[in-house]
């Protein structure tokens, strides 16, 4: 195994920092919204606003916890080539259950980037797949805290 710079760790470190407050930000607001959703058209500027901040959180906090997976793997002295490489060492350390839960969550994600609807039960039935996928994201958030704090601590 190669041993990893300050540098490198200190990015882990920061990496570890962000996907926290995330993880935070994202319970927080689901928290502040009725699950689960039957329709987005009778929903006010403040809920719509809430389910905006909820899409985006969910969001960044995926992104954040792929780069923060890929980086780790780097600093173990591995060359992952594909995002599919990483996935394999993270279910093999117990991070990722399954590979394709990932990619199922990474799909939704995908969809409210690119997907638009003014349907509001279809909107609704969206919000309501996106949280109930919550849990899993969240756990693998958690298992690769747990995992890469010996990286990192104490700083």
């Amino acid at each position: 195994m190669v041993q990893p710079n300050q540098e490198a760790l200190e990015i882990l470190h920061e990496k570890r920092e962000a996907l926290d407050r995330l993880r935070q930000g994202l319970l927080f607001t689901e928290s502040r919204l009725m699950w689960p959703m039957t329709n987005t058209e009778s929903c006010d500027a403040e809920t719509l606003e809430k389910l905006s901040a909820f899409t985006e959180r969910f969001a960044k906090l995926q992104d954040v916890l792929a780069g923060a997976m890929r980086h780790s793997i780097i600093l173990q002295g591995e060359n992952p080539l594909t995002f599919t490489d990483v996935l394999a060492v993270m279910e093999k350390l117990g991070i990722v259950e399954d590979q394709q839960e990932w990619i199922n969550i990474r799909l939704l994600r995908n969809k409210a980037a690119h997907d638009y609807t003014t349907d509001g039960e279809r909107q609704a039935e969206y919000f309501n797949t996106l949280h109930a996928q919550l849990p899993a994201l969240l756990g693998m958030t958690e298992k690769f805290l747990a995992w890469s704090s010996v990286k990192t601590d104490p700083f």
